[in-house]
């Protein structure tokens, strides 16, 4: 009886710690998700950015 106990106990302990591990690797793809979402929208944004620039110039070239 008490060895069944002692399994179960182990078990457990084994399962804990897989569900753990399963539970950091989660979170380390969700950050990885999060910084190329991220990085993806700021190459967005400092494209716009440019182009605005570039736009602005044009518009004033033709101007002249």
């Amino acid at each position: 009886m008490e060895d069944k106990a002692a399994a179960i106990r182990s078990f457990k302990a084994a399962t804990d710690t897989e569900a753990t591990d399963l539970l950091i690797v989660i979170f380390i793809i969700l950050f990885l998700v999060l910084v190329f979402l991220v990085v993806l929208n700021f190459r967005k944004v400092l494209k716009q950015k440019f182009m605005k620039k570039l736009f602005m110039k044009t518009i004033k070239e033709k101007s002249l």
